[in-house]
C-alpha cells in the first residue's frame, strides 16, 4: 500500500481470509457479533501490507512493459490499502491513541468474556500496528502496556493461582512475546524497505530503473493532468558509447554511467525523478516546470555532463536530450514518453551533442482538451 505508499509486512497472501469466529456461548448476544467485526479487521490488518508489495510489483510489471494504465485493486484489495492509507495518514500520536484505544477495548472484552476465553492473542493488534506502522518507544510501550493490561484483567477476575508469583511470571512471558513479535515486526519491516528500494533501483549508478521510474512518473503525470500543472519529461542518450564500450572495455564505460548517474543526482531539486533506463539511456522528470525553467536545466545538465564525461576519459562520448514540456500535465504517460522520445531521436539526428526542449505538438494538446 504505498509507498505509497504505505509500506506493509510481506507480499505472500492474496486475499484476506476471516479467522474463526470467537464462540458466542461465553459472550453477550450483542458483544458476539462486535467480536466478529474486530477479527475481520485484525485478520485484513495481518495481510494488509503483506499483499500490497506484491501488488505494487505486479503494476510495475505493467508499468516496464510500457503500458501507462495500471490495473486498480478490487474487493478485498481495495479495502486492504485503504487500510494502509489508514494508518500511514496518521500522525504518531493518532496512532498511539489508536493502538492505546484497542489495548483498552481488548482488555475490556477479556473481563467481560471471563477466564475460560482467552484474548491474549487479540493484543497483538495494536502492538502489530505499531510494530509496523509507529517508531521505537510506541512499539515496546504497546507491548508493556498490553502485557500490563493483560496482569489487569488476570488480578481483577480473581483467578486462582497455586501461587501467586504466577500470575507475574506469566505476565512477564507475555511481555517478552509482545516484545519479540514487535521486534520481528519491525525487522520485517526494514528487510521489506530495502527489498522495494533494490527493485526500483539502478544498481549501477544509484538512480531509479525503468520499473522504478514507471511507477513514480505515471503518480506524477496522473497529478498534473487532473491539476492542470506543469510537467517536463526528458529522454538522455550518450552518442557514442557503445564505440567506447568496445573500445576501452566495460569498465570504463560503467565510470562514464556513474558519472551520468552523480551528475543528474547533484543537479535534481528533491522532487525530481531520474532514472537509468537501460543501457545509455536516462529520463528525467521535472514536475512544476514550465518551458523556459526546462530549457534552462537542461542546458545547464547538458554542459555539466560533456564535462565530466570528458574528465573521466570520455571525450568521444556525446550527449544527445530530447524533453517534452506540458504546461497542464500530459494527456497520457505512453504518449508523453513517446514524444520525448521521439524529439531525443530528432536532437540525434540533428548533430551529436544536441538539446532540444519543446512544447507538445498542437495535435497532443487538441486531444488532451477534447478528452
Amino acid at each position: 500500500m504505498v509507498p505509497t505508499t504505505g509500506l506493509c509486512p510481506l507480499h505472500l497472501l492474496r486475499q484476506a481470509q476471516a479467522g474463526p469466529q470467537p464462540s458466542s456461548n461465553a459472550c453477550p448476544p450483542k458483544l458476539d457479533k462486535y467480536l466478529l467485526s474486530i477479527w475481520e479487521l485484525f485478520s485484513n490488518s495481518c495481510v494488509d501490507n503483506l499483499f500490497a508489495v506484491s501488488e505494487r510489483r505486479y503494476v510495475t510489471r505493467f508499468s516496464y512493459n510500457g503500458l501507462a494504465g495500471a490495473r486498480r485493486p478490487f474487493g478485498a484489495l481495495r479495502m486492504i490499502h485503504s487500510i494502509d492509507r489508514f494508518f500511514s495518514s496518521m500522525p504518531a500520536w493518532q496512532l498511539v491513541l489508536w493502538c492505546l484505544v484497542q489495548v483498552l477495548f481488548f482488555g475490556i472484552i477479556d473481563w467481560l468474556t471471563g477466564s475460560e476465553l482467552s484474548f491474549a492473542v487479540f493484543y497483538l493488534v495494536p502492538v502489530s500496528v505499531a510494530a509496523w506502522y509507529g517508531g521505537l518507544v510506541a512499539t515496546f510501550g504497546l507491548a508493556i502496556a498490553a502485557a500490563g493490561m493483560w496482569l489487569g484483567v488476570e488480578y481483577g477476575t480473581d483467578r486462582a493461582y497455586s501461587a501467586q508469583w504466577i500470575l507475574y511470571w506469566n505476565s512477564a512471558v507475555r511481555l517478552v512475546f509482545f516484545c519479540v513479535v514487535a521486534f520481528l515486526i519491525r525487522q520485517l519491516q526494514s528487510h521489506v524497505i530495502a527489498q522495494q528500494r533494490l527493485a526500483r533501483t539502478d544498481h549501477l549508478t544509484g538512480l531509479l530503473n525503468r520499473a522504478g521510474f514507471m511507477e513514480l512518473a505515471e503518480v506524477l503525470a496522473s497529478s498534473a493532468a487532473r491539476y492542470d500543472l506543469s510537467l517536463v519529461i526528458g529522454f538522455i542518450d550518450l552518442d557514442g558509447f557503445k564505440k567506447v564500450n568496445d573500445t576501452f572495455g566495460h569498465h570504463h564505460g560503467d565510470e562514464v554511467l556513474k558519472t551520468v548517474g552523480a551528475t543528474l543526482k547533484v543537479l535534481n531539486r528533491e522532487s525530481d525523478i531520474t532514472a537509468r533506463l537501460g543501457g545509455d539511456e536516462f529520463a528525467v522528470l521535472l514536475p512544476n516546470t514550465d518551458l523556459e525553467g526546462a530549457r534552462t536545466y537542461f542546458g545547464k545538465l547538458h554542459r555539466e555532463l560533456l564535462e565530466g564525461i570528458r574528465q573521466h576519459g570520455g571525450s568521444q562520448i556525446g550527449v544527445s536530450i530530447g524533453a517534452i514540456a506540458f504546461a497542464h500535465g500530459p494527456p497520457a504517460l505512453d504518449e508523453a514518453l513517446k514524444l520525448a522520445d521521439d524529439l531525443m531521436y530528432r536532437a540525434k539526428k540533428s548533430g551529436r551533442t544536441s538539446v532540444l526542449v519543446e512544447p507538445p505538438p498542437e495535435l497532443t494538446e487538441l486531444r488532451r482538451v477534447g478528452g
